[in-house]
């Protein structure tokens, strides 16, 4: 976010950053402060990944995603990069290769990546005016936001594409996650076409593992393994090329058929979320509602904190925002401890991997 006397820019972060705490919103995203050397790891895992699955979809760069999330990987400097960053390639490579070999062979078919004017639509940053609401509270609002992917399925139906990467997968959420309604809103208004809704792709981080092997050499039979139906087959047909299995490698072939449908297995999973009409402009009238106390947050200097159990591990804030009630020298902290956080276009790794998407396209 930015805010000026006259100007006012809103992102889908600071939102919900809003939301769940006003004192670390103002410091994070009006202050737009950062701890010195901070390197979120789940951030910046995400970030690679999308990088990597935006040269899959889009324009190749290069012929495999993985040498993708190395090039981001050797875009930081040593001190630059998070604890386990070195580890978490393997892990990236894993995700990628289940997703492009196994999961997409099953499933890919369906949505293509939308062209406009001969540009892939992958990581398109949108920039929308918001003019009512300019007038009404005297300063330029305007929103921008980044669309994943943009593609169409079978029937020509246009749909936003959204990855995430987590430890988990969960759904409940979908039903009324904000960022869904405001994405079918925001897409219509930049694409001036109708929206069908979001795909939202939900990686977990976790690779699939071959299927176990017991010390006689033969392929185990328990069910509680953390494979795959298309892995487990593989390893049933290179050693019965006759498809003559067992009655108990058959029950376990089954089993994971069970634990996969249209819409994933147990490490990814996408789910189409419709939004109507109505939903959209709801969300859109939450938006200016939300702008309108972050203006008055602001002048009224009404930044006050929002502690929770969560403060412990979702807050780079918390030591700073203790001193702040306790009396202690909060001012040196901030001086010590914090640093300016750079606008997203300008952060490092960017300018290099931009320089080597024009080597390439050159």
């Amino acid at each position: 976010m930015t805010y000026t006397d006259t100007f006012m820019e809103i992102h889908t972060s600071s939102r919900n950053c809003f939301r769940r705490c006003r004192r670390k919103w103002y410091l994070r995203d009006v202050e737009r402060l950062q701890p010195v050397g901070a390197t979120s790891f789940p951030l910046w895992f995400g970030t690679g990944f999308h990088w990597a699955l935006e040269n899959l979809h889009g324009d190749l760069l290069f012929d495999d995603p993985k040498e993708a999330f190395t090039v981001y990987y050797n875009a930081f400097d040593e001190k630059e990069l998070p604890p386990d960053a070195e580890e978490s390639v393997d892990l990236a490579f894993g995700m990628l290769d289940h997703y492009l070999n196994y999961w997409l062979k099953r499933r890919g078919g369906e949505y293509k990546t939308l062209y406009v004017d001969g540009e892939a639509q992958t990581e398109v940053d949108f920039t929308l005016t918001l003019p009512a609401l300019s007038e009404e509270l005297g300063i330029e609002i305007i929103y921008k936001g980044t669309f994943d992917r943009v593609v169409e399925d079978s029937d020509g139906n246009i749909w936003i594409e959204d990855y995430k990467t987590a430890s988990s997968i969960d759904t409940s959420k979908l039903e009324t996650d904000p960022q869904i309604s405001m994405y079918k809103w925001a897409a219509e208004s930049w694409y001036g076409m109708p929206i069908e809704g979001v795909l939202y792709t939900q990686f977990k981080k976790k690779v699939p593992k071959e299927p176990r092997i017991l010390k006689s050499g033969k392929l185990s039979t328990a069910k509680n393994q953390a494979t795959t139906y298309a892995l487990y087959k593989e390893e049933l047909d290179r050693r019965f090329p006759d498809g003559n299995y067992s009655e108990k490698h058959r029950e376990v072939l089954g089993y994971l058929a069970q634990k996969e449908t249209p819409e994933g297995d147990p490490f990814i999973r996408r789910d189409r979320v419709w939004r109507n009409v109505a939903q959209a402009k709801s969300e859109y009238k939450h938006l200016c509602q939300e702008v309108r106390d972050m203006k008055l947050t602001m002048e009224k200097h009404r930044t006050y904190p929002n502690p929770t159990r969560d403060c412990s591990w979702d807050c780079d804030f918390r030591t700073l925002c203790i001193a702040m009630d306790d009396g202690s020298d909060a001012d040196h902290l901030v001086d010590t401890m914090f640093e300016d956080r750079p606008p997203r276009d300008e952060r490092p790794w960017k300018l290099k991997v931009q320089q080597l998407k024009e080597e390439y396209s050159g």
